[in-house]
């Protein structure tokens, strides 16, 4: 029996709260990992957030969530995905697509690019890809977008455990859809 079976069987300790738990791990190491994510000071000047946003939220079952770590982010209680953006404006950094996505992947224990491609979003070019890992031995995938607009760095998150994955990812793409960076 793995690690997650067992706290599957664990009195009190559902598959949905696992992932809620996997989900918020994720979130708050990337934004420690990825340097657009993060506030930084350099020469006095300092990364923020954009303003201006337009989001359609995912909608039931995913709920709002408060997250310090993202500019917004949802949570579907029943299963434990969650969705979430986050940004970072005028980053004396400036990291590439190729940076933003590579810190994300070391995020994971062993990772695994399922699919990566270059689109266009929000009428900019953007890194679109899907990865498979283990976050503490659980499997999960993440599927994320990442672009750049008008001086802000976007990267636009969808993160669950393996089992349960397919089943939100169409409340993900609605997501995507109704967003609109300014």
């Amino acid at each position: 029996m793995n690690r997650s079976e067992r706290l599957d069987r664990h009195p009190g300790f559902s598959a949905g709260a696992l992932a809620s738990l996997l989900a918020a791990g994720l979130v708050v190491s990337l934004t420690v990992s990825l340097p657009g994510c993060v506030s930084v000071e350099i020469a006095g000047k300092k990364a923020d957030r954009s303003t201006g946003v337009q989001v359609v939220e995912p909608g039931a079952p995913f709920v709002r969530i408060a997250s310090p770590q993202a500019d917004g982010a949802w949570l579907n209680k029943a299963n434990g995905n969650a969705i979430s953006y986050l940004s970072t404006c005028h980053d004396p950094t400036d990291p590439s697509l190729d940076s933003a996505f590579t810190e994300l992947i070391g995020s994971l224990e062993s990772p695994k690019t399922i699919r990566t491609a270059t689109e266009t979003f929000n009428g900019r070019e953007a890194l679109e890809a899907e990865v498979a890992g283990l976050v503490d031995g659980v499997r999960t995938h993440v599927e994320v977008v990442i672009f750049k607009r008008n001086q802000c760095l976007y990267s636009l998150s969808y993160v669950g455990v393996e089992k349960s994955f397919a089943g939100d990812r169409a409340r993900f793409q609605r997501f995507l859809d109704g967003f609109r960076a300014p």
